[in-house]
């Protein structure tokens, strides 16, 4: 094992270690979690959160690396380092994992797709705001994504997107 979601910050030991995007630092119960070192010490991290309420942690299969989501930002971590390796995003709400290992992240507008050994990349705006209904089949993912009306209405039309070839090949647009 190489961590563990904490309910709360730990009351006694070693002070948590604030893990910030950029390393500033932050005072407040964030997303609590125990790393294991290698060499048989731990550390425990205090997430600061983004605008979510989704907090996860993912292991990467091809890297030493674990994925942290505090509350929608994502924290690239090394169980031995307290420093992020990288962070990114702010609206993350959900995580999908794939039988060969890559992670499909849902934000409000796109999806990010992680691959194993921690590379990611964005497929560029698919929805104005939500999705609904998130499927993947393969490489290919099928949902509802939210359209922009003009009306204060929310409407959900399909969408197909193939993350192999990174091609959204079927979207209908509503601009009323």
């Amino acid at each position: 094992m190489r961590f563990e979601i904490l309910e709360f910050l730990p009351p006694y030991g070693p002070m948590p270690i604030a893990v910030t995007e950029d390393g500033s630092s932050y005072y407040s119960a964030g997303f609590p979690v125990r790393f294991f070192r290698t060499d048989g010490t731990d550390w425990v991290g205090n997430f600061a959160p983004g605008s979510t309420k989704y907090n996860e942690v993912l292991p990467l299969r091809d890297s030493a690396h674990i994925l942290v989501i505090a509350g929608g930002i994502c924290y690239v971590m090394h169980p031995d380092h307290t420093s992020p390796v990288e962070s990114f995003g702010e609206y993350y709400v959900n995580a999908i994992p794939m039988e060969d290992g890559r992670i499909i992240l849902q934000g409000n507008s796109h999806l990010s797709i992680i691959h194993p050994d921690g590379t990611h990349w964005n497929t560029g705006a698919i929805s104005f705001w939500d999705f609904k209904e998130l499927r993947v089949k393969g490489s290919i993912i099928t949902g509802l994504a939210m359209t922009y009306t003009g009306y204060y209405e929310d409407v959900f039309v399909p969408f197909t997107y193939d993350i192999d070839t990174k091609t959204l090949t079927e979207k209908e647009y509503i601009w009323e």
